[in-house]
């Protein structure tokens, strides 16, 4: 019993697709993965900021400190500062790797392309 249709496709007889536009679509990603990168780094950076400004009523001393005329004798404390502030120098860090990580892969992309190019040109 032979089945005359198949749901395979003919074979592609098209040319492959050329490295340079490979290349660019690479270039492409990385940009974008490095865009995201940073804007989730400026996230982090955001909640850090958020954890640090964020306070609550604590418990006040003894009085024999305040200025004089001082009538608010409500005391705030920062319980999460030292978390936050250290969520914000790892979020830039982390940014900073990111930013000069797609640096270099984009350029070695680019120097990759111009290579293929020269190669092109010439053979």
């Amino acid at each position: 019993m032979t089945d005359e249709h198949t749901d395979v496709p003919p074979p592609s007889t098209g040319p492959a697709d050329p490295p340079v536009s490979r290349s660019a679509r690479l270039e492409h990603r990385i940009e974008i993965a490095t865009v995201v990168g940073c804007l989730l780094a400026g996230a982090g950076v955001i909640a850090g900021i958020v954890r640090v400004a964020g306070r609550r009523e604590g418990e006040c001393p003894d009085g024999k400190t305040w200025p004089k005329g001082e009538t608010d004798f409500i005391c705030y404390v920062h319980p999460h500062a030292f978390e936050g502030a250290a969520f914000i120098v790892t979020a830039l860090l982390l940014g900073i790797l990111i930013g000069l990580v797609g640096f270099v892969a984009q350029a070695v992309v680019a120097r990759d392309r111009a290579e293929i190019n020269r190669a092109a040109r010439e053979g």
